[in-house]
């Protein structure tokens, strides 16, 4: 007798099958990061989750993420305001070790901090939709249990 396997099994088993697949590509391809960034990511977390959403769960795929402006806005503002209090981290323990800020050393060019922030940008995206939007919502959806889902 065939057992029906569990909804957070198969989400589960799609986010093993999927990171799997980001090792080997990363391991035996070795493309531009701006490939791996805008098109390989993209195709390898988004599509299967997509297709997940669609065909499987029989859902739309944004409202099913839980997207939308608010909720995106406030999640935006809080990494801007971690990822702050990482770089001032980074610099102080820096200071402290050599002595000088280091960061200023080097020229860096307003294309290339535009260059770094829009690829930080597309990557998140598309590993958020994959782990808090995809994986996480549905443990939770299951359980019920915050503290379950965020110290899985």
């Amino acid at each position: 007798m065939k057992k029906e396997i569990p909804h957070s099994q198969k989400v589960l088993n799609l986010w093993g099958i999927i990171l799997i697949i980001w090792a080997f590509y990363r391991l035996k391809l070795k493309m531009p990061e701006w490939f791996d960034e805008f098109v390989a990511k993209p195709i390898i977390f988004i599509l299967p989750v997509y297709y997940f959403i669609k065909k499987i769960e029989k859902r739309s795929f944004l409202p099913s993420l839980n997207w939308s402006f608010k909720t995106v806005k406030k999640d935006f503002l809080i990494s801007i305001f971690i990822g702050l209090v990482i770089f001032l981290t980074i610099t102080l323990a820096n200071y402290f070790r050599t002595k000088e800020v280091v960061f200023l050393k080097y020229k860096i060019s307003y294309l290339s901090i535009f260059y770094i922030i829009f690829v930080s940008l597309i990557t998140a995206i598309s590993e958020q939709i994959l782990s808090t939007g995809f994986v996480l919502k549905r443990l939770y959806e299951e359980t019920k249990n915050f503290y379950q889902v965020a110290f899985f």
